[in-house]
């Protein structure tokens, strides 16, 4: 089972994104960044280095290093380095979980 997140920044950067174990055993689902199309994106492990599910290119996985905030706790846990503006504004709001 895995989480279902928002992440927005103060700069205007939004996505929802997938986080947790993948549908191939032993793989998993991140939050990334693609340099190429500038969007946040959900990365597979599932065939080895991760890659933009639109341009196939390499991305940047992102790495949340705690449990992210829920909806209801109002926003709490660690902000992350936001990939485009550098800032370390980027947060992550867990919305649903996914099985």
């Amino acid at each position: 089972m895995g989480s279902m997140l928002s992440a927005k920044c103060a700069c205007g950067l939004k996505a929802k994104v997938l986080s947790g174990p993948g549908v191939i055993i032993g793989s998993l689902c991140a939050p990334a960044w693609c340099q190429s199309c500038q969007h946040l994106v959900t990365a597979s492990t599932a065939r080895g280095k991760p890659r933009c599910p639109k341009c196939r290119k390499a991305v940047q996985v992102i790495e949340l290093s705690e449990k992210p905030s829920t909806s209801e706790d109002g926003g709490s846990g660690d902000l992350v380095t936001c990939p485009r503006c550098g800032e370390p504004a980027l947060r992550f709001t867990e919305y649903g979980m996914w099985d």
